[in-house]
This record gives C-alpha cells, structure tokens and sequence, in this order.
C-alpha cells in the first residue's frame, strides 16, 4: 500500500511540473507576441501628440523621405524624414546605419522625442526595415 501512495504522489507531482511548463510556455509566447506586436505611430500621429511626448520613447514607422538623408561627418550624426502619406517628422541618428538602409525604404525605429516634429533614433537595427510597414 505504501508503494502505491508513493507512485501515486510521484505521478501527481511530474503531472504538476509538466503542467507548469505548459502554462509557463503560453503565457511567455503571449508576452513575446505582444512586445513583437507593439503598435507603431505613423508621422501625422506622433506630430498630433506633440509635446505629449516630451521624456517617452515611441516606435515610429514610415517611409524614408527619397533627398531627406544627411550625414554630419564631423557629429557623425544622420538626419532624415519618416513620413505617412500625410506628412513626416525628422529622425536624427547617430551612429552606422544599417547597409541596407535606403531612401524610399519603410523603417520603423524606437525614437525618443527632442522637440516639435523631431525625434532621436535610439538604434536602427537591420530588422528595422520591414517590407510589411504599411504607414
């Protein structure tokens, strides 16, 4: 009787632990899904809310603007334009950029907000261009 109590409580505690990486497993997937699902602002988005954004980090995604690319030699700084089909906001970048980065390509980039219409690009990974940024 003894031996059967004991396979019995053995059975019930790998049935516990394996239910407990299931649910582990779900729940860390949804958080992962809702980090790579985080919306992004388009241009006339991030302009309506202005100051409003003083002191945050937003996504941003649009279009680079085809004449807008600067480099800065000597600050090794790069602007450029991010826009929607309604308007753009200016993106300041310092540091390599990624080879693929293009004018005309769609970008979306965490970006911190400077002042009206301006933000700083706080890294532009190569994974940032997506052929599937709709702005």
């Amino acid at each position: 009787m003894y031996d059967l109590n004991k396979k019995l409580i053995w059975v019930i505690a790998v049935a516990v632990v394996a239910l407990l990486v299931v649910v582990g497993g779900v729940v860390g997937l949804q958080i992962a899904g809702q980090k790579t699902a985080e919306a992004h602002l388009t241009a006339t988005q991030v302009k309506a809310q202005g100051a409003a954004l003083a002191g945050k980090t937003v996504r941003i995604a649009g279009r680079v603007v085809p004449g807008s690319i600067a480099w800065d030699s000597s600050t090794r700084v790069t602007t450029f334009q991010l826009a929607d089909s309604q308007t753009s906001v200016e993106v300041t970048y310092k540091g390599a950029l990624p080879n693929e980065f293009r004018p005309g390509d769609n970008l979306a980039v965490d970006a911190r907000y400077v002042s009206e219409g301006e933000f700083e690009a706080l890294s532009i990974p190569s994974n940032a261009l997506c052929k599937v940024c709709h702005s």
